[in-house]
């Protein structure tokens, strides 16, 4: 029944949360080529290690847990994190430039809410993560396209970003290693951008969800925080421009417990905490007691979980190789971007891939065109993004029958 009281238009035209309706289209496999195989949401694979279940079971029976903390989140967790952010970037961050927050997309949302009034703009590379689009859209911000291509790697360009900008520009959004794409952005394009961003006073947000996925040969997903400074930046402060976003849920298996934070200089946080003080006041108190105390004894198992995706990612790699028509456009950390033949017809999109890939052989992925605009697909329709993250290597590999399975429903032969 519709209610008779009317909804806010810039909700109601939000596009539905799409990993449901991919899931959705699984409903019809019959299970004739063995278990259903989700490839479609980045989650991780495994469980938290047993030093952070015990001290949340532990933190569960304090009555400190029970109580307010700190909008910007329990100091003993701000420092503990600091601590990491500070080795992972040999960077100088402290406690006090960091707020925790209910996720990364919580972050994201609030960086966004302090950034940006209803009308004003912000240059999101294509394809993006559909989660940013949806809260850009919430908050009547337009999202202006940075296109990205399959033959640079899904790489965006700061000359082009530099042509999009005007005076309603706010940010410039970068999210690497990258969601939907997976691709890590070199240490050199992100350089171009804070650059393009502090000469043109917006501010640049990073969004390092999977900073610790990174490929073999780099240590760090980029140099701004570093000191000493990279070679030209010697004089400048990231805090004057930088934003960056950070998750718990990846680095620690824990994604359940919504534990993200925005890195920031102390005054851009002034502002954000206003909003964090409105919509949850604190972050849930047990998981961040738990995080703090545990968290250099989780080290090992996120160094650990980075060799088996690095892993998983290179069978990957080398299966798809193996299916006629198929081919990886980008990958790295839970992600590849992966272009499905031309055979199928240049008017076979993404989501029909997508779909007949779950519905026929179980395969459950998600579409390229959820990563874009209509209007401005580009490359990412004939994309689908596999995450390699919450399945073993056996699953993986079980795959390739499955490819090969949907080639010839669209009439190619094996040996195409």
């Amino acid at each position: 029944m519709r209610p008779s009281f009317t909804l806010n238009d810039s909700v109601v035209r939000t596009s539905a949360p799409p990993i449901p309706l991919a899931q959705a289209w699984a409903a019809s496999y019959d299970g004739a080529l063995g278990p259903l195989l989700n490839l479609s949401q980045g989650v991780p694979g495994t469980p938290p290690p047993p030093p952070f279940l015990e001290a949340l079971a532990d933190a569960a029976r304090m009555e400190e847990a029970t109580r307010y903390g700190d909008i910007a989140g329990d100091r003993t967790l701000r420092t503990a994190l600091a601590k990491d952010f500070n080795e992972a970037y040999a960077a100088r961050v402290s406690e006090e430039e960091i707020a925790v927050t209910a996720g990364c997309n919580a972050a994201f949302y609030t960086t966004m809410l302090a950034l940006c009034p209803p009308g004003s703009s912000i240059i999101l590379p294509t394809p993006y993560y559909f989660n940013h689009a949806q809260t850009l859209s919430q908050l009547r911000i337009n999202n202006i396209p940075l296109p990205c291509s399959a033959h640079d790697h899904f790489i965006p360009s700061a000359s082009v970003a530099a042509s999009l900008i005007d005076s309603s520009t706010r940010a410039i959004v970068l999210v690497t290693p990258n969601n939907p794409c997976g691709v890590s952005y070199p240490a050199a394009t992100v350089l171009d951008f804070v650059r393009l961003a502090r000469e043109r006073n917006i501010a640049l947000v990073l969004d390092s969800t999977y900073c610790s996925f990174l490929p073999k040969g780099q240590s760090r997903p980029h140099d701004l925080l570093a000191e000493p400074k990279p070679t030209g930046e010697e004089g400048s402060d990231w805090r004057e421009t930088v934003v960056q976003l950070h998750s718990c849920s990846k680095d620690f298996a824990i994604p359940g417990h919504r534990i993200g934070a925005i890195v920031a200089g102390k005054e851009f946080l002034a502002q954000a905490l206003k909003i964090s003080d409105c919509f949850q006041i604190c972050p849930a108190r047990p998981a961040q007691i738990a995080l703090a105390s545990s968290l250099p004894s989780l080290i090992p198992f996120r160094q650990a979980t980075r060799e088996a995706l690095a892993h998983r990612s290179s069978l990957f790699l080398e299966l798809i190789a193996r299916v006629p028509g198929w081919s990886v456009s980008s990958a790295g950390g839970y992600y590849a971007f992966v272009r499905f033949p031309e055979a199928y017809g240049a008017d076979v999109t993404s989501e029909e891939v997508a779909r007949r890939l779950a519905g026929e052989t179980g395969v459950v992925v998600l579409p390229g065109s959820f990563f874009s605009d209509e209007g401005a697909r580009g490359d990412a329709d004939k994309h689908v993004r596999v995450s390699i993250a919450n399945v073993g290597d056996e699953a993986i590999l079980g795959v390739e029958g499955r490819l090969r399975a949907l080639n010839r429903s669209f009439g190619m032969k094996d040996d195409v």
